[in-house]
């Protein structure tokens, strides 16, 4: 099972094992914010996300292992997608550098006793 995923800003490639993950990975990319095309080929059958973008996600008692994964896969977008507003990096990039940046004394910085 192939999953493609593309934004204007990424286009990947995510091979899965697990139908579960297929559709896991769909509904968190229709979630995200910005939304996140994805097309999956599962077999001959080929699914979208666009009908998932206004649906209410299944129920955490119905689909528990469903909503596990839309879980783990929206933390994975979120720790490694870029960001138009960061740069265009993933945000745990950006937080690493905005530490570094604030950890890092300013060379102009000047003390007076």
């Amino acid at each position: 099972m192939v999953l493609r995923q593309s934004s204007p800003i990424l286009s990947r490639t995510i091979g899965l094992c697990r139908k579960l993950d297929v559709h896991a990975l769909l509904w968190a990319c229709a979630k995200s914010n910005p939304f996140k095309p994805a097309v999956a080929n599962v077999g001959a059958q080929v699914l979208t996300n666009d009908h998932l973008r206004e649906r209410r996600l299944p129920s955490t008692q119905s689909f528990p292992a469903l909503r596990e994964r839309i879980g783990y896969w929206e933390t994975a977008l979120e720790h490694d997608d870029p960001h138009k507003s960061l740069g265009n990096l993933p945000p745990s990039l950006y937080r690493q550098q905005l530490k570094q940046t604030k950890s890092t004394p300013n060379s102009n910085f000047q003390m007076s006793h």
